[in-house]
């Protein structure tokens, strides 16, 4: 299992919510059955009614591709996580975590360089 509570996220289904800024506004947690990824509350209420799709529970089965994207800002790495919906189309989502090599070992994934 794996938790932040001071993460970064950006769904990159439209325009609109690849433009969000979250950093500090999320908290990300892998179980062994689900990556889950959602605002704080102090800000959820805003993030929530911009429409910025960061209110997500993803089945771990529906995760397709998890990559290395690099460091964000000086203190999160960003890993892009793909996954599909109910009807099999296939969404992006950007996380920004500190504890990269911990998060991707929760979601199986095995720590490469580069």
């Amino acid at each position: 299992m794996f938790e932040e509570n001071y993460a970064e996220a950006r769904s990159l289904k439209n325009n609109w919510t690849s433009l969000a800024s979250t950093v500090g506004c999320i908290y990300v947690q892998v179980t062994d059955k689900e990556l889950v990824v959602r605002p704080h509350k102090f800000i959820g209420w805003l993030i929530n009614a911009s429409d910025l799709d960061l209110k997500q529970h993803i089945d771990r089965s529906r995760i397709t591709k998890v990559e290395k994207k690099g460091k964000a800002f000086p203190c999160y790495h960003e890993v892009s996580i793909t996954h599909l919906d109910d009807a099999g189309e296939a969404h992006e989502l950007l996380v920004g975590v500190r504890h990269e090599k911990e998060f991707l070992e929760a979601l199986g994934q095995k720590m490469r360089n580069g």
